[in-house]
């Protein structure tokens, strides 16, 4: 209970501030907590005006007050952690929330805001049991159950959460934020059109909704529209200037167009706004990666863990700064096929440190890596009786041992073809002809976008007196062999082609029988790199990484040539020019 004198203090300053005359309300409320010092709900609503007037450590430090003067007071942890939450103390902020619930465990708003912070924190299966909790509380939590979706799309739980977000505009038809996060959900499951359908609905319902018309902005730019694009993310900037995603949207389209160091710039003034930026974080990593610049690049491309397999061993992370000489190292796969194949290589690096190497590529790779030899032990990560005593994820090798374009271990080849393999195939490919070993799409992933090319590019080359086109093509993608261009011929080896357990066995004995192998960005083209195989790739106006820019060598692949769009979505002209490059070898062969 107030005092008299406090209590009419007390509801003038009410009065001011539910008016929004917060300076007044203020002004009242210290006057109160003079008149009556130990009344926690004075300090409380000193730290609720000090937040509407945007003074949010003095919001913190009045909350203190009204804790110190009554622990057990739960609002007051719980807008604590409010405040500290708009300061960006995320940690401390979740501390406070965890102290409310101890007092309240039906707090339905320190579940949801608890949520909030910890998707800041990245820690997404928290975040998602914290909304689920507040949801629990009040179904029709409209909010938390919208946050819900966006922790389940931040997880990669796509599906899941398309279907709430389904669900959520179902029953609110009008919810334009539930419209701009349900666009990004479907673009990841590559639905591009209906992500676009859905970023034009958010700007509808709310035209002056900033991530709206950023969200379009990228979805625009994996559709290859760029002016476009680039419209979207400007207006977007003009709605809020201050908004990361934006800035960070527009690094990846000024990638896409090889403005590189404009790229970097939009992307450090997301970083600026937005430390724990992961997607700024990536792009930036991937920016420097492409231009050329490795050791830079790489502390900023750790941030790709969060979005793949994590493992809870028991043993420690190898950090490149304990002596490994004569003790047992697990290095494990991380992301695809190709990123296994690229980058198994350094096991050998470790190898020579003294190390045994246990290493665990994917179940598929298994048979092709144990050509790496003797010294490479073969295993799968999931065995519970696996020893050894540090363990390290496969692509954190290159900045662990200070990799930089000089520095790529190149020498090829570092994995073998089964010799048995090789005799069979080479049998039945016969040596008649220029054997070209194609292949023209990868995974329908998102990542694959604007990589892969109709099979009907080939038929130039197919034309060319004495060529042989011969598929390594499996799965996605393989059903253009039935419909292909009059006059173009591509042969198959059968079905029996690396239909066992073991990827690319056979695709690696065919290509000994090949003269050339020609590939989209996929793991045949760094199969056949890895085998040193004489080996063209077609690349998209602006590559994955790892193929760099404005160069036709690879330094990862000394065998390799690289065959660039000039311009964007334009393959003509690649096999325009790949054709040529294919008659010029054959007319140098016969006049030998």
């Amino acid at each position: 209970m107030l005092s008299n004198k406090a209590a009419g203090l007390w509801e003038t300053a009410l009065f001011h501030e539910q008016s929004g005359e917060f300076a007044e309300a203020l002004r009242l409320l210290e006057k109160c907590a003079r008149t009556d010092p130990k009344a926690p709900i004075i300090q409380y609503r000193i730290g609720m005006v000090q937040h509407s007037l945007g003074r949010f450590r003095k919001a913190v430090n009045a909350f203190d007050k009204a804790i110190a003067l009554d622990p057990t007071f739960a609002d007051a942890y719980g807008d604590k952690g409010v405040a500290l939450a708009a300061l960006r103390e995320f940690e401390p902020a979740v501390a406070a929330y965890d102290q409310a619930l101890k007092l309240d465990a039906n707090y339905m708003e320190a579940w949801y805001n608890q949520g909030i912070a910890l998707m800041a924190l990245g820690r997404q299966d928290e975040a998602i049991a914290a909304y689920r909790r507040a949801i629990d509380l009040n179904p029709r939590f409209v909010l938390a159950r919208l946050n819900l979706g966006v922790a389940m799309k931040e997880k990669g739980d796509f599906k899941d959460a398309r279907s709430l977000l389904d669900t959520l505009l179902l029953e609110n038809p009008r919810f334009a934020e539930a419209y701009a996060n349900r666009a990004i959900v479907r673009m990841e499951l590559l639905d591009r059109e209906g992500a676009l359908a859905d970023c034009v609905r958010a700007v509808e319902l709310r035209p002056d909704f900033a991530i709206a018309h950023a969200n379009r902005g990228l979805v625009l730019t994996c559709l290859e529209r760029q002016e476009e694009a680039l419209e979207s993310l400007n207006h977007a900037l003009s709605l809020d200037p201050l908004l990361p995603e934006a800035h960070a949207f527009k690094g990846a389209l000024l990638h896409e167009r090889k403005e590189f160091d404009a790229a970097l710039k939009s992307l450090d003034r997301a970083l600026s706004l937005n430390t724990r930026h992961g997607d700024a974080t990536l792009q930036k990593g991937m920016t420097l990666l492409l231009s050329g610049r490795l050791r830079e690049a790489w502390p900023y491309y750790q941030t790709r863990v969060k979005g793949i397999i994590q493992r809870n061993f028991k043993q420690p992370a190898w950090t490149g700064h304990e002596d490994i000489a004569g003790k047992k190292v697990l290095i494990h796969w991380e992301q695809g096929l190709g990123d296994t194949i690229q980058f198994c290589r350094y096991t050998h690096l470790l190898a020579e440190r003294g190390a045994q190497i246990l290493f665990a590529p994917q179940k598929p790779l298994r048979g092709l890596m144990r050509s790496l030899g003797e010294t490479i032990q073969i295993v799968d990560e999931t065995d519970e009786a696996l020893q050894f005593d540090y363990h390290v994820r496969l692509l954190d090798l290159p900045q662990i041992l200070g990799t930089d374009l000089a520095s790529i271990p190149a020498q090829v080849p570092y994995l073998k073809a089964d010799p048995a393999r090789v005799a069979h195939w080479r049998a039945r490919i016969g040596t008649e002809g220029f054997k070209i070993g194609i292949c023209w799409q990868g995974s329908k992933a998102l990542i694959d976008a604007g990589r892969s090319f109709p099979l009907a590019k080939f038929a130039p080359l197919s034309a060319l007196p004495g060529v042989r086109l011969i598929s390594l093509h499996k799965g996605e993608g393989e059903d253009q062999l039935q419909d292909m261009p009059a006059g173009m011929k591509v042969e198959t080896l059968g079905a029996d082609f690396d239909s066992g357990p073991d990827a690319f066995a056979d695709t690696a004995a065919a290509m000994q029988s090949m003269d050339l192998i020609i590939s989209s960005d996929t793991a045949v083209a760094h199969v056949a790199g890895a085998l040193a195989c004489k080996t063209w790739v077609a690349l998209k106006y602006v590559p994955d990484w790892r193929w760099l820019v404005d160069r036709d060598d690879s330094p990862w692949y000394p065998t390799t040539r690289l065959f660039r769009q000039n311009s964007l979505g334009d393959w003509d002209d690649v096999f325009a020019r790949i054709s040529a490059a294919v008659q010029s070898e054959i007319d140098t062969r016969t006049a030998i």
